[in-house]
């Protein structure tokens, strides 16, 4: 989407503060979300920003808690702080969580010249995709994982468990090809799922566009109604299944507790981990389905040796493919008075 593509020193020529923060939010709107559906607001004051959450875009049947829909939150501030932090500014975060007012970033240094200090998480936010495809055999470093492990510091909430255990890595992937199963056998989340998806010619700004995961496009069309009236259950964890089977890094996240502001952190840390990955040229693709469908999350939970919640999932690797982005609202968009 173009707004993947502003100009980075264009924040250069922009004399209010306030029109400094809404330049920085546009790498905050390139954040993933469950779907798509960018479940984010923003009101910008002087050297501050709310953040709100869009209880519209909630998914009642993918996301029965909200889990995934606050996690998105998470990742929409970490893009944020990372943007803010690059430009030299100097972010504070405090969580809020009242109601739908979620956050509050305040911007140091906003009225002095704010330039680049720091490019490479930023072109990594514009780069990220989720990437449904197949990736290369090619192993991750471990001088990497060990990398991803050292920012846990930074989020204490959260305990990160990097699954490169193939043995263990089989056992979630099947995992997730039963979540799949279990969610399109009810007619319920298979109208939800219709609901949110997109041909490839499509002009709508949120919601799964086919040809992010590889439809042509006179599939892409038809697909809606073939989701709805059928239980392509079988297929679509089929080539799921293929799809991580290749994945070189599993990344799980955990925390003690079940709370909102638990599930924030972990989406700031997950995206915080991919942004990481993507800076090394290695994609992520978010799979929840063995979290989120039936009781399966407890059976991942012995996979993974703990007691504690298991709240988020994604697979790595490297690949050839190109990028195809997703639509975005503009920040413009999403603000409120």
């Amino acid at each position: 989407m173009e707004n993947r593509f502003f100009n980075d020193n264009a924040i250069k020529s922009i004399q209010s503060p306030e029109g400094k923060i809404k330049f920085l939010l546009q790498f905050a709107t390139l954040a993933p979300s469950t779907h798509n559906s960018q479940p984010w607001l923003f009101k910008v004051n002087d050297n501050s920003c709310e953040i709100y959450l869009d209880r519209s875009k909630q998914l009642p049947e993918a996301d029965k808690k909200g889990r995934d829909m606050y996690i998105s939150l998470g990742c929409c501030i970490e893009n944020l702080l990372i943007a803010a932090r690059s430009y030299g500014t100097s972010p504070s975060l405090e969580l809020v969580l009242k109601n739908d007012f979620i956050a509050v970033v305040k911007f140091d240094n906003l009225n002095k010249k704010i330039e680049i200090k720091q490019k490479k998480l930023l072109e990594a936010i514009k780069k990220r995709v989720n990437l449904r495809g197949f990736y290369k055999k090619e192993a991750i470093p471990s001088e990497l994982i060990n990398k991803l492990k050292s920012y846990s510091v930074n989020y204490p909430l959260v305990e990160f468990h990097p699954i490169v255990d193939e043995q263990k890595r089989i056992k979630i992937v099947d995992l997730t090809a039963k979540g799949l199963r279990l969610a399109y056998q009810n007619r319920h989340f298979r109208n939800e799922m219709s609901l949110w998806f997109n041909s490839n010619d499509s002009s709508r700004k949120e919601g799964i566009p086919g040809y992010s995961i590889n439809l042509p496009l006179i599939i892409s069309k038809i697909f809606p109604i073939v989701i709805k009236h059928f239980n392509v259950g079988k297929i679509v964890s089929l080539l799921n299944k293929k799809s991580m089977r290749t994945s070189s890094l599993i990344s799980v996240f955990t925390t003690k507790n079940n709370t909102k502001k638990e599930w924030i952190e972990v989406g700031m840390m997950a995206e915080r981990l991919m942004l990481e990955l993507r800076t090394t040229d290695i994609y992520s693709a978010v799979y929840v389905a063995s979290i989120e469908m039936g009781q399966l999350s407890e059976e991942l939970k012995q996979i993974l040796e703990t007691k504690d919640h298991v709240q988020f999932l994604f697979c790595s690797g490297y690949a050839d493919k190109p990028n195809q982005y997703v639509p975005r609202f503009t920040v413009e968009e999403k603000l409120i008075d």
